[in-house]
């Protein structure tokens, strides 16, 4: 076996060539890719979720691959509409590069290419399977299996006895570093405070590193005039064009705090997507149920459930996604994991988790986040629908789903005001006259392709500066 690639990955895993057992039982963190030449063949493997972005492309007889897209970019390559389309509207170059000529291995696959012919197939490919949990289940009995899966996902991510720690005030993170400190790992946790000294992050996330006992608490205070220097940054520290404007809070905090340092980093992400509680997600959920005609007086105008979700959330950007379908059995699934299974590999998680991981991905620094566990994700798509619903005064709709099992889980380590606190990691572009003077000169087109929204001109702006730092033209305006 000739290692070609390796992030976060044992070779001694597939030594036996055997990607069922790789992917089934051997490694299921979610977070790692593997390329290797073995008899003549090159073997491409990516995580089950697609945590880590696997790039490559064929040129001068042979293959060439990278976990970021400037490896590869070139000066005379084109641009893809479709895929550009796909980054503004959800986040994520991972889903389709932005660039003509350049592929991303599919999640949760292995391929085999000839390099003489060029040729790729795959070989192999994980489908996610829910698992069966009888309605009669109880509370307790839910909490319980999740605290015990939540350890093992935390036990087997650790690669080093002392971590950095990405920390805000809610929950997700904070459970992350008890598991940790309850392993003997020390903890060096980073916050990012995107309205500066006045965030109400800032408490909350103090609070939070008190109660973990973490060793060094880094703050970094994103005054609205550190934004463009950020965003200016952004291509150099993430190595690929993310598309969200919580980016900015992200590269700040890897120019003002020794994250860099770090051997490993935790992040948390994907417990609302997983747990369908994101509010585009139950909104889509619930409205699926209402005639036609009054979900189109809604806007949501498509003819499936999951091209109203990939509407919805990419501001009708994107409306149909067919990858979708090679990570599960969409006919052996409900509308609720249906969704789910769409906003771990689509729609949320991509963009949500690589905001985080992506420049410790770039610099080959190891990143973990159990809520990418599969034992965990297959068991949250198990539960009952009555340990779901709640009522809800954040959208117009009454009920949403919720991460109750979660919630219950977090009593036992933090105060309600944390457990039930709404997410506080916000970056704004109208918060003051320089974010104002800012956004004036993102882009309202580009490529083509009209961008009017907040969001999607921010997107538009990273791809741009993307752009010009690998000297590939594009029309904007």
């Amino acid at each position: 076996m000739n290692v070609i690639l390796n992030y976060n990955f044992n070779p001694a895993d597939l030594a036996d060539q055997s990607f069922h057992a790789l992917f089934s039982q051997r490694r299921r963190d979610s977070i790692f890719a593997f390329v290797y030449e073995k008899d003549g063949l090159i073997y491409a493997v990516r995580d089950h979720l697609g945590a880590v972005p696997l790039f490559y492309r064929y040129s001068g007889g042979g293959f060439h691959f990278a976990t970021n897209l400037s490896a590869l970019v070139r000066s005379d390559d084109r641009i893809d509409v479709e895929g550009l389309r796909l980054l503004i509207g959800l986040g994520s170059c991972k889903l389709r590069p932005p660039v003509e000529g350049i592929e991303i291995v599919p999640p949760g696959a292995a391929i085999e290419l000839d390099k003489v012919t060029g040729a790729c197939r795959v070989v192999y490919q994980y489908k996610v399977r829910p698992l069966e949990i009888s309605p009669l289940t109880g509370m307790s009995a839910l909490v319980q299996e999740v605290e015990r899966l939540f350890l093992q996902a935390v036990r087997r991510s650790i690669r080093a006895d002392t971590v950095g720690l990405y920390l805000s005030g809610g929950i997700d993170s904070a459970l992350i570093g008890f598991y940790l400190r309850q392993l003997g790992v020390a903890i060096h946790a980073y916050t990012s405070a995107p309205w500066g000294k006045a965030s109400s992050e800032i408490p909350f996330a103090q609070a939070n590193a008190e109660r973990i006992g973490v060793e060094q608490h880094h703050l970094d205070l994103l005054e609205t005039d550190k934004y463009l220097d950020a965003l200016d940054s952004m291509p150099e520290r993430y190595g690929l064009p993310h598309g969200t404007s919580t980016g900015i809070g992200v590269a700040s905090l890897w120019q003002h705090t020794p994250i860099a340092d770090e051997q490993q980093i935790f992040f948390g992400q994907n417990s609302d997507t997983m747990t369908c509680s994101v509010s585009a997600q139950y909104v889509t959920y619930f409205t699926g149920f209402l005639p036609a005609f009054i979900r189109r007086r809604l806007g949501l105008r498509g003819d499936s459930l999951l091209q109203n979700y990939l509407m919805l959330a990419s501001r009708r950007f994107v409306s149909d996604y067919p990858p979708l379908f090679d990570v599960c059995d969409a006919a052996h699934l409900n509308r609720i994991q249906l969704l789910t299974v769409a906003g771990m590999y689509a729609v949320h998680s991509p963009s949500d988790g690589e905001v985080l991981s992506q420049p410790a991905i770039y610099r080959n620094i190891p990143v973990a986040n159990p809520y990418y566990d599969m034992d965990l994700v297959e068991f949250c798509l198990g539960i009952p629908l009555r340990h779901r619903l709640a009522f809800s005064d954040e959208t117009r709709l009454p009920i949403a789903l919720e991460k109750k099992v979660f919630r219950q889980r977090a009593l036992k380590y933090l105060p309600r005001e944390v457990v039930y606190r709404k997410k506080g990691f916000t970056i704004s572009m109208e918060r003051d006259d320089t974010t104002r003077r800012l956004s004036q000169r993102l882009p309202t087109s580009i490529a083509g392709i009209q961008v009017r929204d907040m969001e999607s001109r921010v997107a538009a702006g990273i791809f741009q500066r993307w752009c010009a730092l690998n000297g590939l033209p594009v029309s904007s305006s």
